[in-house]
């Protein structure tokens, strides 16, 4: 993007200050408070120093600003439940882990842990991943004491 420099004048006719761009050099235009002619400086004149950003560059850095502040603010705004959303995610990652590795016993207690922890949460998200920690648990509970029972039965008719 690039930048446009200006020149400043002022009105003789009221004063009035006007920032003209580089692109109208050589031109005539009106004052905007009291509509007298005022000539804009010659192409190339020393008078067009200041560079001065175009408004889409302003723009753009505008909403770039208002994006970094508020994901520097939406979490102190949440109240916490971002970072308890991550721990229970966390916490299910590592009943997952626990359960692959057949810990079904430590796999509960993290959960039943992680119930008392945050048992009274009103966040939507961290409910869901509780359920599904407890039917992971549930069903591999299940399946073990299912397996176990069959071993004693075969162990039985083995004898």
């Amino acid at each position: 993007m690039a930048s446009v420099r200006y020149a400043t004048k002022f009105c003789k006719g009221c004063n009035n200050r006007i920032e003209i761009p580089e692109t109208l050099a050589g031109r005539y235009i009106r004052c905007e408070k009291c509509g007298r002619e005022v000539r804009c400086p010659s192409p190339g004149s020393k008078k067009y120093s200041k560079v001065r950003a175009t408004q889409k560059y302003v723009a753009v850095l505008y909403v770039l600003g208002l994006i970094i502040v508020v994901a520097l603010v939406y979490p102190l705004l949440a109240g916490g439940k971002e970072s308890t959303y991550w721990d229970v995610r966390n916490s299910r990652a590592k009943i997952k882990r626990l359960l692959k590795e057949g810990n079904v016993d430590e796999a509960a207690d993290v959960l039943r842990d992680l119930k008392l922890e945050h048992a009274d949460t009103d966040d939507a998200r961290v409910k869901r991943l509780l359920k599904e920690c407890e039917k992971d648990v549930r069903k591999l509970d299940y399946l073990s004491t299912r397996s176990s029972t069959k071993k004693k039965q075969l162990e039985e008719q083995g004898q």
